[in-house]
């Protein structure tokens, strides 16, 4: 009797099972499982058996598994919409987020929406040597002090010539066409400190004994 050892289809083959290839059957007698069994005395059929059952029981488990990776990536997705959709509330109040500078309801200091920080609406236009600066900002009150060389420079509009022209325009008024001190010091230098000119957005150190005027913020 001649067998066809490459492929068996339907019928019994010489191992009792049914429609079983070859090389399917010997893929499954390598599994430890497989090989366990016979050690243990069961029947090839019964071994087999025991073996789809197993299969069987990873394959749910690897859906389960996997509905629950897709199952995260959707609550993360959401959340990320949901943070990309929202728009956040304008840093000077709800209603002015057309407004770049906002007046205060006392109209002494206007709030820039870019930053947050809430300026002089009309500074001193005194000069001050930088030490007493320093104390000019702190004198005001109310949180006042002198800004850092940052903070001063996200006022400026590089697309503009005359930097105090564009301010006296609206809605400040009484900015000199100067350099400003700002709080930060040369760290080089400790007789120096940062300003910025109003004329035309130069920034440099000058000495703290210079006369310059204060811009003071909150």
């Amino acid at each position: 009797m001649k067998h066809d050892h490459h492929h068996l289809h339907g019928g019994y083959n010489r191992f009792g099972v049914v429609g079983v290839s070859i090389i399917s059957l010997l893929g499954m007698l390598m599994t430890p499982a497989f090989v366990q069994a016979q050690l243990n005395g069961q029947s090839p059929q019964r071994a087999l058996a025991h073996q789809h059952t197993e299969l069987a029981s990873d394959h749910k488990n690897l859906i389960i598994d996997h509905t629950g990776v897709h199952q995260k990536l959707d609550q993360m997705l959401t959340i990320l919409e949901t943070i990309t959709n929202t728009t956040p509330a304008p840093l000077c109040g709800v209603g002015t987020e057309a407004q770049r500078f906002v007046p205060s309801a006392d109209g002494q200091a206007i709030c820039d929406n870019t930053s947050g920080l809430r300026w002089e609406q009309a500074p001193s236009t005194l000069s001050f040597s930088h030490e007493s600066a320093l104390a000019h900002c702190l004198d005001l009150g109310s949180g006042y002090r002198l800004p850092r060389i940052k903070e001063l420079l996200t006022l400026i509009n590089y697309g503009v010539g005359n930097q105090a022209t564009l301010f006296n325009a609206g809605p400040f008024s009484g900015i000199l066409i100067a350099r400003y001190w700002t709080a930060t010091p040369s760290a080089e230098f400790p007789t120096l400190s940062w300003a910025i000119s109003f004329r035309n957005a130069d920034v440099g150190v000058a000495p703290n004994g210079n006369a310059l005027p204060a811009w003071c913020v909150r």
